[in-house]
């Protein structure tokens, strides 16, 4: 019960603090749930993070389902669900009646530009946290590369993730035939 409050607290706090949208807050879902709280391990958490990132929907909703299912299960997505969006939504509602004013005051949008450079710096920050537990071998670094170079060349990120499935289960099966015939 302690766990299943620590983390629908921990998502309404991230919820209404947090910018940038789910990569950007991996960082801090890291720290909490892995390093402090010690839920959840490392590769938990970076699986989760690329089955979240790779449904369809908001990141950050989908990592926060799978974090409560994975510590708490159907009452912990759902518990999970509502502690991310529902302070959100209830501060998107409440701006919405006053975002004219404040969009022409010049401190807000120098606060804008401030803002946008810290989300790009968490972006990369996440980049790299996640690069350690899921570049582990040549397989990996070089279906990262491709991917990589698919996403520069403006390939549709769906048709870039299908394809990293596809050849992530064919060598899985690869690999499977190859430990049975020895």
């Amino acid at each position: 019960m302690k766990d299943l409050l620590f983390i629908c607290l921990f998502f309404c706090k991230l919820s209404i603090s947090a910018f940038g949208g789910g990569y950007s807050l991996i960082p801090l879902i890291e720290k909490e749930i892995v390093e402090r709280r010690k839920l959840l391990s490392s590769e938990d958490i970076t699986n989760l993070f690329a089955i979240g990132g790779s449904a369809p929907g908001a990141v950050v909703i989908n990592i926060a389902i799978l974090i409560g299912y994975k510590i708490k299960g159907v009452i912990g997505a759902i518990l999970c669900t509502l502690s991310i969006t529902l302070p959100v939504f209830l501060l998107a509602i409440g701006c919405s009646f006053v975002v004219d004013y404040f969009i022409e005051n010049i401190y807000i949008r120098g606060a804008l530009v401030g803002l946008q450079s810290a989300v790009v710096a968490l972006v990369v920050y996440a980049a790299f946290r996640l690069y350690k537990t899921a570049l582990i071998d040549t397989f990996t670094i070089s279906l990262f590369s491709i991917s990589l170079i698919l996403l520069f060349l403006k390939i549709n990120a769906i048709y870039v993730i299908v394809f990293t499935i596809f050849i992530g289960i064919i060598l899985v099966f690869l690999s499977k035939e190859e430990t049975q015939n020895v």
